[in-house]
């Protein structure tokens, strides 16, 4: 596989995204095990590094067009429970930080290594989430090469080789 170096420009494209991942949860209190596979499949996504009138917007700009884009599908994004622990004070920032990660991840994975959304789901976006605290201290190359061996759903599990970080 070739990995394509990204220019500073196309690393300002995948911190517009994750900026709204970020605010996804911070603002709107989007459940991440719905937003991401949502985010994936959409058409914005599929176009996002190559239309500008998108990625250079603010935050809450991309993802009302992430929300119009699902309600013109009949769809909207999963909202999680005033109880749920991503919401506590204590944990609101860091699992924030992990949106904004994710979303960077992702279009840099889509950019770099020339995959689409729908390719990505094939992935465990769950446990990529749930490992995102340990994934995003390595290096973006390193941590999407662990993905890519360690996180591949296979009937509806996914298989875990043995590679350690």
């Amino acid at each position: 596989m070739t990995i394509k170096k990204l220019e500073w420009s196309d690393r300002a494209i995948c911190k517009s995204l994750g900026r709204a991942c970020e605010r996804a949860l911070w603002t709107h209190h989007y459940d991440p095990k719905d937003f991401f596979p949502k985010l994936l499949n959409s058409v914005m996504f599929d176009n996002y590094e190559i239309d500008g009138t998108v990625y250079s917007q603010s935050p809450e700009y991309i993802l009302d067009e992430l929300v119009e884009e699902l309600g013109n599908k009949g769809e909207s994004i999963q909202k999680l429970d005033d109880s749920s622990y991503l919401l506590e004070p204590d944990c609101i920032d860091s699992y924030s930080d992990d949106m904004y990660w994710m979303g960077y991840l992702f279009q840099y994975w889509k950019m770099s290594r020339d995959v689409t959304g729908e390719e990505i789901l094939k992935y465990d976006i769950d446990l990529i989430f749930e490992n995102a605290d340990v994934l995003h201290t390595q290096s973006i190359n390193y941590a999407l090469d662990i993905i890519e061996e360690d996180y591949l759903k296979q009937d509806n599990n996914y298989v875990k080789s043995t590679k350690n970080l």
